[in-house]
């Protein structure tokens, strides 16, 4: 099985002081790096949006953290992100954005779902056409699909309306379009997630830094720390995967 780390919504600011909902996004993030780091035998992490809470300054910062892990670290976009200077400034790996990327008999793709000024996400007619045929072209080995608005709702009334993807029908209908797609994986919704539709695995990861409350009708944060998720996937296409939750409390971080 070859095992990859999935962390999302890091949510760094230009000032690493700087105290957001009680904790410091800079500190939340390295307390669950240096728990990551003890993860055995990981290729590579994949990080799915919201990267800097809209202070391009903050990339530089949120590469030096990420490169301690020691392995290939591919980055999208998400609502919060600025993506013509994360495209600058994460151009180059080892921590960087890209399209694709392949280990072994796994293709992972990377997808950018951001609508410049808005929250909610939408996958335009270039992100679906690149990602049909990127798995057309890879149609032998089994694929993991990463975007940072979930395609699903999560229960939460006051996401599940216009803060999703607001065109998951058009990414679906690519991806029954295809026989090797195991997994989909996104951020955005600060809160874990693990259902299945056709087959395909569906996974969203708490964040590195406050949790929203789950199942809420409005807006409002859960008391549980913050994480990160790891996956084994199989030649097979088997996938296991599991929550990790670094106990680091508010009032430690503050």
């Amino acid at each position: 099985m070859m095992r990859i780390l999935h962390f999302t919504d890091t949510h760094l600011f230009a000032d690493p002081a700087q105290v957001s909902h009680g904790v410091r996004p800079d500190a939340t993030l390295r307390a669950v790096l240096a728990a990551a780091r003890h993860e055995k035998d990981c290729v590579a992490a994949v990080v799915t949006g919201d990267l800097v809470h809209d202070e391009p300054a903050a990339y530089g910062r949120l590469r030096g953290h990420f490169s301690t892990l020691g392995m290939p670290v591919y980055c999208l976009p998400g609502n919060h992100d600025v993506p013509a200077a994360m495209g600058e400034q994460l151009a180059a790996p080892p921590v960087h954005w890209t399209r694709s990327a392949r280990h072994g008999s796994w293709l992972l793709v990377f997808l950018d779902s951001t609508v410049p000024g808005e929250v909610g996400g939408h996958l335009g007619p270039g992100e679906l056409d690149a990602l049909d045929r990127l798995l057309a072209a890879h149609d032998d080995v089994h694929a993991l699909v990463c975007l940072h608005h979930p395609p699903r709702p999560c229960g939460c009334a006051w996401l599940d309306g216009d803060l999703n993807l607001d065109n998951p029908q058009d990414l679906f209908e690519v991806l029954d379009g295809h026989r090797n797609v195991r997994a989909l994986l996104w951020g955005h919704i600060h809160q874990e997630y693990d259902e299945e539709r056709r087959g395909v695995r569906l996974l969203a990861t708490p964040s590195t830094m406050v949790q929203f409350l789950p199942d809420a009708r409005e807006f409002g944060l859960d008391n549980r720390p913050p994480g990160y998720r790891w996956l084994a996937l199989g030649r097979d296409g088997r996938v296991d995967s599991g929550v990790v939750r670094v106990n680091c409390l508010k009032e430690d971080l503050t």
